[in-house]
C-alpha cells in the first residue's frame, strides 16, 4: 500500500480482508446462501452493494483510487481491484515503512516480507503468541495486614458504592466494609474506598499495611507517576498524609484477584 502520514496501520489487515473477499457484503452473503435485495445507499445511481462496487467501481471509489494512484504515477483505467492493490503495494516507497507498520500491529511477527503477496501468506499463517498471567490473592508477610479496596459507579456517574477488606497473614478477615455513597464516578469511588481504608488503619494504629487496588489509575497516582485529576486531588493529598510516617505499600491487582473487596463494594 501507499502509506500516508497518519493513516492507521491496521489498514493492512483490512486490505487482506478485501483481497480475500472476506467482508460480509451482499455478494459474499449470496455465496453462503442468503439472497436479499441489494442496493448501495451511498450512490446517486445505486448498484448492488458488492465488493467490487463498494471498493472499485462506484463513483466515490473511482475518485479515491484516481486521486491516490495518480500521486504514485499509476493509471487506474483498465485495472481490476486486485491489480490496483498490487500496484499500490509495489510502488516505489520507503521499503522499511510497510514491515514497520505491520510489526507495530503484530509485534510477534519476525522477518516481515516487503512484497504484498508474501505478506498475505505470512498474515494468513500467523498465530499470535498468547500471554497468560496468573492472578491470585496472596497473603501478606507476618506482622503485616493486607487491605484490598474497590469502588464502583453504575452509570459513571451514577449510583455508587465502596468497599474494603483487611486480612492478616493467615488470610483471616480483620475488618470488612461495604456501603453505598453519593452518586459519583468510578474514579472518585475508587479513591474514596482507599481513603476510608487508610483512615481506618491509622485510627487502629496499624503499622505495616499493604494496600492493593484494581485501579491502575490510583496505583500510578500513588507512585507519583501520574498527576491526580482535580476531582480527587484533595483525597489523594489526604491519602499521602495518612501514609507518611508508617510502613505502607501500594500495589495493583487484577480484578479477578480483588473479588472480596469487589463483593463488598
Amino acid at each position: 500500500m501507499i502509506w500516508v502520514k497518519g493513516l492507521p496501520f491496521k489498514i493492512a489487515f483490512f486490505m487482506w480482508k478485501v483481497w480475500k473477499a472476506k467482508l460480509p457484503l451482499d455478494d459474499f452473503l449470496k455465496k453462503v446462501g442468503y439472497c436479499m435485495p441489494s442496493k448501495c445507499w451511498c450512490c446517486a445511481h445505486p448498484d448492488e452493494e458488492s465488493l467490487q462496487h463498494l471498493f472499485f467501481r462506484s463513483e466515490t471509489a473511482k475518485t479515491t483510487w484516481k486521486y491516490f494512484l495518480s500521486r504514485a504515477g499509476i493509471a487506474v483505467e483498465g485495472l481490476t481491484l486486485h491489480q490496483a492493490i498490487t500496484k499500490c503495494w509495489t510502488a516505489n516507497v520507503c521499503l522499511r515503512l510497510k514491515p514497520a507498520l505491520v510489526k507495530l500491529r503484530k509485534p510477534g511477527m519476525d522477518m516481515v516480507p516487503h512484497k504484498w503477496k508474501d505478506l498475505l501468506v505470512m498474515m494468513e499463517n500467523f498465530t499470535p503468541k498468547l500471554k497468560v498471567t496468573k492472578v491470585m490473592w496472596e497473603p501478606p508477610s507476618t506482622g503485616w495486614l493486607k487491605v484490598n479496596t474497590d469502588g464502583a459507579s453504575r452509570g459513571n456517574p451514577g449510583r455508587s458504592s465502596i468497599g474494603f477488606c483487611i486480612r492478616n497473614e493467615n488470610g483471616d478477615i480483620v475488618k470488612s466494609v461495604g456501603r453505598e455513597i453519593e452518586e459519583t464516578t468510578n474514579t472518585v469511588a475508587e479513591a474514596k474506598a482507599m481513603l476510608e481504608a487508610l483512615r481506618f488503619c491509622r485510627l487502629q494504629q496499624y503499622s505495616h499495611v499493604w494496600l492493593q487496588t484494581d485501579s491502575m489509575l490510583l496505583k500510578k497516582i500513588m507512585d507519583g507517576i501520574w498527576k491526580p485529576p482535580w476531582i480527587i486531588f484533595e483525597k489523594v493529598e489526604e491519602m499521602m498524609q495518612l501514609m507518611s510516617g508508617g510502613n505502607y505499600t501500594v500495589t495493583h491487582i487484577h480484578r479477578e484477584g480483588n473479588k472480596l473487596a469487589d463483593h463488598f463494594g
